[in-house]
């Protein structure tokens, strides 16, 4: 069952599982064939280039269209076949007034049962899943939206109902309420026991605001429970999340910046019971009448201590748990038109904990990190990328030298996305304690 609404940062899974890890890099080509306005059709096809560890291949293509079929059905379907099987994601949608619209949808992704972050091994045959919605704008001021999903996972299927509604009372304020009720219909065999698993149910309730007003204040807050359970009372976890983030326009040149998040669950199983506090306050230098620099002063407090099995803040389950205080600098100035040239200094105090070990008691950490960087503007909306990464750690007094190399894809004026390598072991986030980050990475980056 997946939240239609945003959901956790971190997923609760229920049951143990063993999945491929490591790194894949795909290159592919598409080929687009626009009929007019309405209609599109296009052929495409990937192969994969780089393949690390136990992760799977996946070479593929496809055929896909989409287009109008009359002033109020549209249709999109696409088809493809590879190293995992096929894969398909079809779409209807109808609307029967512009302000009230149908949505009847079928997807299978030919990757996600031998997904690391899927929650369940296949058994049997995955046959996709189906997903009805209706969106409907009542007024001005009010919207909704109703969406059931039944996903033909193998032997563990799945029916989820979603429902919300959304308030606008001014352009400024916008206040969203949701609910999830949802069960996995598990008909697998446990071997120990012989006996049925048990099917699991999840019940979920959300309420966001989020404000915006011209004179640069922006603010956003979301608290979520949700509530997992086992038919036979086997196992139990209620989490909860809260969200909240402000960004303000002290003036033409600066900006504030604070966001925090919250997570944390109550288990029947005391090794499922987590907890995770993220804190960023921040400021941001891009002066109006110069736009040769742009800084960012940040410090990032982290708490994180995730249950037995489940993934650390930096989405690994190889990171110990940790109380961390994190200081960084970077700063960035075009020294042409085409060159800009750019650091990051950044160090870590705190304590950590190792999961791994049996009886391990928390322990000093440190680490100091430095970067130095040039960004080369090739062509048009294209960009390259190098930056010199140094790691240096007082508490077991080792140094770690990292080279990554990138080219980005610029997307309208602040926004662009990257392909890259990096070449070293450990990333530019100091909250990353592990060091499993060689290889290839896509990062996005925004402006303000």
């Amino acid at each position: 069952m997946r939240s239609t609404d945003g959901g956790l940062p971190r997923e609760l899974a229920v049951h143990q599982f063993q999945n491929p890890r490591g790194a894949r890099g795909d290159a592919g080509v598409k080929l687009i064939r626009d009929f007019d306005r309405d209609h599109q059709a296009y052929v495409f096809g990937q192969g994969t280039v780089i393949l690390t560890d136990t992760m799977l291949s996946d070479n593929r293509a496809g055929v896909g269209y989409k287009g109008k079929i009359n002033d109020r059905l549209t249709a999109a379907g696409e088809v493809s076949y590879g190293d995992q099987g096929p894969g398909v994601n079809a779409s209807i949608d109808y609307a029967r007034t512009a302000d009230d619209h149908y949505t009847l949808g079928y997807a299978r992704d030919a990757y996600r049962s031998t997904s690391p972050g899927y929650p369940y091994l296949l058994s049997g045959s995955d046959l996709g899943t189906v997903t009805l919605g209706d969106r409907r704008k009542f007024n001005d001021q009010w919207s909704g939206f109703a969406e059931t999903s039944y996903d033909y996972f193998g032997e563990r299927q799945s029916l989820a109902n979603a429902y919300g509604v959304s308030y606008t009372p001014t352009d400024r304020w916008k206040i969203e309420a949701a609910a999830q009720v949802g069960q996995v219909y598990d008909n697998t065999i446990n071997p120990s026991t012989s006996l049925k698993n048990p099917d699991i149910y999840r019940d979920a309730l959300s309420l966001s605001a989020v404000y915006h007003d011209k004179a640069g204040l922006d603010g956003k807050a979301k608290g979520e429970v949700r509530w997992d359970y086992a038919d036979d009372g086997s196992s139990e976890i209620m989490s909860y999340l809260l969200q909240l983030g402000l960004g303000y326009k002290m003036n033409k040149d600066w900006r504030a910046l604070a966001n925090l998040d919250l997570v944390w669950s109550n288990a029947s199983n005391d090794t499922l019971s987590s907890a995770l506090v993220n804190g960023i306050v921040g400021f941001a230098y891009r002066p109006a009448d110069n736009d040769h620099m742009n800084a960012l002063i940040k410090y990032n407090f982290v708490y994180d201590a995730p249950g037995a099995g489940q993934v650390t803040l930096d989405g690994t389950t190889t990171s110990p748990e940790q109380i961390s205080n994190i200081f960084s600098g970077d700063v960035t100035y075009n020294v042409t038109e085409k060159l800009a040239l750019g650091g990051k200094f950044g160090f870590r105090v705190g304590e950590i904990l190792d999961r791994s070990v049996p009886g391990a008691t928390w322990t000093p950490d440190a680490a100091y990190l430095g970067i130095v960087r040039a960004d080369y503007h090739v062509v048009k909306a294209w960009d390259v990328l190098a930056e010199a990464r140094m790691l240096w750690s007082p508490t077991d007094n080792s140094t770690d030298i990292g080279f990554v190399a990138a080219i980005y894809r610029q997307v309208g004026e602040n926004f662009k996305v990257g392909l890259g390598y990096n070449f070293g072991t450990f990333s530019d986030n100091l909250a990353q304690i592990a060091h499993d980050n060689h290889g290839v990475f896509v990062n996005m980056i925004g402006s303000f």
